[in-house]
């Protein structure tokens, strides 16, 4: 938050230094790029995730899926599918706070330490690749979505193959871990108030009816983060809402530079994913938009772009932090490994995206 902040200050001294311009037009210029549909909607999704995250609800829906699964392999799959299907929804951020702690825990208490770091690597590399087959999974989805106002079923036809391939490649990592019988001890089931779980439910559809534009945004805005405020107010008070400064400092920034950049017949494809490596996906998905009308590329190289370095969806830096917690002197085992397994996720897809050009 703090780096884009200064980076927003800084092309904005560039540009008075360099420029000359109309303060006015240039704030009225300003209002018109900054995506304010894109910033509530993603104010709505925090404020829901986090009260659903308050009260249990995913803890709860952990204890469904592992209560009665007695191999190591059935436990790997369903911790890192419950992170693919369900970042799908809840985004890729809240799907690893959810569950990846959860899992570490529970691998610990199975005595099976020595594969959790692979467990989380792929619970990382589910959530992010997971979450590019709806327009809510992630910021740069529902950026894009909104900027190029996009039907729902032009967006998942641009996508489904990438996020079926990553799923199918899922499968075979996990097949490569050896299988053996185990024994839960008996999962505690948590209480959960279900008012505030039905409202919660509520508010999420609201949310998803918004980015269809079946509902009015900033009504639907307006209901849900008031109802959130009176259901729970904590779900307010404790939420991240940093993404959302981050987005605002990303627009200026964006706009700013626009006044000295030009960028013609590039490749958006590769250079999304290139600068997503150095910058995280989410800058580079609100950067590149300013430069093209081409969709489809920018959306499929963002998400793409996510493999390879842990910076280039801040989402994974969550697993690491929460891995190094308990196994300190693992940072660099854990990146090299990360590393070379995004690799191979990497090019199997660039190896369909370059057929599909053919």
């Amino acid at each position: 938050m703090l780096l884009t902040f200064i980076l927003s200050l800084i092309s904005f001294v560039i540009l008075i230094s360099f420029r000359q311009i109309d303060y006015l037009e240039y704030f009225n210029l300003l209002y018109e790029f900054i995506s304010f549909k894109t910033l509530a909607l993603l104010s709505m999704f925090i404020a829901v995730n986090k009260s659903l995250e308050l009260i249990g609800a995913f803890k709860l829906l952990a204890f469904f899926i592992l209560n009665k699964i007695k191999s190591l392999r059935a436990i790997i799959s369903s911790l890192v599918f419950i992170c693919f299907f369900t970042s799908m929804l809840i985004t890729n951020d809240v799907a690893l706070i959810c569950f990846v702690s959860f899992g570490i825990y529970l691998l610990k208490e199975l005595k099976v330490e020595n594969i959790t770091m692979q467990v989380v690597i792929l619970q990382t590399l589910a959530a992010n690749l997971g979450s590019m087959l709806t327009p809510f999974g992630n910021p740069q989805n529902l950026f894009i979505f909104t900027h190029f106002k996009l039907s729902i079923i032009d967006f998942i036809n641009t996508i489904y193959i990438y996020c079926f391939a990553s799923f199918l490649l899922l499968i075979l990592f996990i097949l490569k871990i050896k299988n053996q019988n185990i024994k839960i001890k008996s999962l505690e089931k948590n209480q959960i108030n279900n008012k505030i779980f039905l409202l919660n439910i509520i508010f999420f559809i609201i949310s998803i009816a918004c980015v269809l534009d079946i509902f009015n945004i900033y009504f639907g805005f307006l209901i849900v983060i008031l109802g959130s405020l009176l259901a729970n107010k904590n779900s307010i008070f404790k939420a991240d809402f940093g993404i959302i400064i981050i987005f605002i400092n990303l627009f200026i920034f964006v706009k700013n530079i626009s006044f000295f950049i030009e960028f013609n017949n590039i490749d958006i494809f590769y250079y999304s994913i290139f600068l997503s490596w150095f910058i995280s996906n989410v800058p580079a998905c609100v950067f590149l938009a300013n430069y093209t009308n081409d969709f489809k590329e920018l959306l499929i190289g963002v998400n793409i772009g996510s493999l390879g370095t842990l910076i280039a969806s801040m989402a994974s830096l969550i697993s690491y932090k929460y891995y190094l917690a308990s196994y300190k002197n693992h940072a660099f085992k854990y990146i090299f490994h990360f590393t070379w397994i995004n690799i191979v996720f990497l090019v199997v897809l660039l190896g369909i995206k370059e057929l599909s050009r053919l």
